[in-house]
């Protein structure tokens, strides 16, 4: 479990305290600061952030519809280690949409029609 705060976090920035806690942990997933496998604990999350357990708890359903983390029951919240399948999946998709994007973009030229001799 985590015990000590990765960074500081933002006191001030306004918004509902469940999109604080989502984007400060999000950031902190994204960064790897807490690595693949860890476990968060709620408690520790809310007396970092400043705010109560329900804010966190919010924050912990979002981040696991995200596949950020996993909520194991009885466990508590662990943080998802990527496979390489699953970068596979994501390079195959980004792959496959740039290409229908650029296609999709690029300017096409009207091709006139054919002259016949006089």
């Amino acid at each position: 479990m985590i015990t000590t705060a990765p960074r500081p976090v933002p006191v001030d920035g306004g918004g509902p305290a469940r999109d604080r806690v989502y984007a400060w942990l999000r950031d902190g997933i994204i960064s790897g600061e807490p690595e693949g496998g860890r476990f968060l604990d709620e408690l520790w999350v809310s007396g970092v952030v400043g705010v109560s357990r329900t804010p966190v708890r919010e924050a912990f359903h979002r981040l696991e519809a995200e596949s950020f983390i996993s909520l194991l029951p009885r466990k508590g919240a662990q943080v998802r280690t990527v496979t390489a399948r699953e970068l596979e999946e994501v390079y195959q998709n980004r792959r496959l949409n740039e290409a229908t994007r650029s296609a999709r973009s690029a300017p096409r030229v009207p091709v006139p029609p054919p002259r016949w001799p006089a």
